[in-house]
């Protein structure tokens, strides 16, 4: 699909009616982060004209799809996050960080890593971890974690692309997905547990809000896929 630009395989020629309906929301994403980084003075093979011009076509393509693009939901109170979950009967529960979200992009030998917001640090040796992971070409979503001695880590929580795009599988599938990877001490996998039924849910919650550095717990279903998925945040 041409050479590496930002987002990952999207170029000035792409069709976009060949895109997956996980992927056009994930592209819709990160064009509106690549605007904010080219305001804050970031140099792309893009202008704000092209920009502008792919983010209407996507836009435009969503809705004659009719994709409603989903947010997830954050800080709910005890009433409405069990109130939620009462329409699930799997979850999988993993710990809150206090990390910084990113996306990691791998093709062939090369990686980049795109954060939600400004971080200024060397990455290079962690670029280095990831390259070891898996021989494929892949997007991973986690976080970062910086750590007072200068050895941050990456915690991964997602995979939406592993030589072709996975964001219509569910989340248990792509979860299978992340076993072949050869995970390090610094870009690990994040622990998670699976619960069947509300006690199971509510140990598991507690589990996950107890664990070192965690902030709560985040619960999902195993059959969302990447579009669909609504991921709940249930804080401390």
């Amino acid at each position: 699909m041409g050479g590496w630009e930002f987002p990952l395989f999207i170029h000035k020629g792409i069709d976009i009616e060949q895109l997956d309906d996980g992927l056009i929301v994930y592209y819709h994403d990160n064009l509106h982060i690549l605007w904010s980084r080219l305001e804050k003075g970031y140099k792309f093979e893009w202008t704000f004209f092209e920009i502008y011009r792919m983010h209407t076509l996507i836009v435009r393509d969503m809705a004659g799809r009719g994709i409603n693009h989903l947010s997830p939901i954050n800080d709910l109170d005890k009433t409405q996050f069990f109130s939620e979950l009462d329409k699930f009967d799997v979850y999988s529960i993993e710990k809150k960080l206090d990390g910084i979200p990113l996306s990691i992009h791998k093709k062939d030998s090369s990686v980049k890593i795109f954060f939600d917001k400004d971080v200024r640090f060397d990455v290079e040796d962690l670029i280095i971890e990831i390259k070891k992971l898996n021989e494929k070409d892949f997007i991973l979503d986690g976080d970062l974690l910086l750590k007072e001695s200068g050895k941050s880590e990456i915690y991964i929580r997602d995979i939406i692309y592993l030589d072709n795009s996975l964001t219509k599988l569910p989340f248990e599938k792509r979860s299978t997905l992340l076993d072949n990877f050869n995970f390090t001490e610094r870009v690990k996998r994040i622990d998670s547990r699976t619960a069947g039924n509300k006690e199971d849910l509510k140990k598991a919650i507690l589990w996950a809000s107890s664990l070192e550095g965690s902030e709560g717990a985040i619960v999902r279903t195993l059959n969302e896929n990447y579009l669909t998925g609504k991921s709940i945040s249930w804080k401390k």
